[in-house]
């Protein structure tokens, strides 16, 4: 989980292209859609959420205008994103999918956890495994300042540890700023 959690830590600081700012372009595909004209936005979206098959690992579907200002529906995943559009005035859908990089997917994956309420059990599955992690290293920080404070500070390399990592957490605080 380190090294997932590393990768993604890289790709932030070093600013990988995401998915809209990558130059790939989306697969696409259309299918025929017409909406009865007496429903609302929200209701034309979740029928043409009803219509296209929900991507696998995804969550819920996101209703909303997109740049066009066209009717959008959005699937994310750790893997991309899948956007339905209405181009109403011709009756049809067009379906793009965008895939991450793999250093986007590291991201991705890191930042799943227990909020997302993905119904996919390899989703929840990976969520848990997430929340066990953070927990994990929450506790190994704990019991190691508790290590170094029940031993007085005895050894040298625990109190440079101590000092070096304090020092970090406040340089990044302060530059964050």
């Amino acid at each position: 989980m380190l090294i997932v959690f590393g990768l993604a830590g890289l790709v932030v600081t070093f600013k990988a292209p995401d998915i809209m700012h990558s130059g790939i372009r989306p697969e696409s595909r259309t299918i025929d859609f017409t909406a009865p004209e007496s429903l609302s936005d929200k209701q034309v979206g979740e029928r043409i959420a009803s219509v296209v098959a929900r991507p696998p690992h995804a969550g819920e579907h996101y209703v909303h205008p997109d740049d066009s200002n066209r009717l959008a529906v959005d699937w994310y995943t750790v893997n991309g994103l899948v956007r339905a559009a209405y181009f109403e005035q011709e009756h049809r859908v067009e379906i793009q999918t965008w895939r991450n990089s793999i250093w986007r997917f590291f991201d991705n994956v890191h930042a799943t956890t227990m909020a997302d309420r993905s119904p996919d059990p390899v989703v929840r599955a990976w969520t848990w495994y997430i929340e066990l992690s953070i927990w994990s290293l929450i506790g190994m920080c704990l019991s190691g300042i508790w290590l170094g404070v029940a031993s007085r500070w005895q050894f040298t390399w625990a109190r440079i540890a101590f000092a070096a990592g304090g020092a970090v957490l406040a340089i990044s605080f302060l530059l964050e700023r």
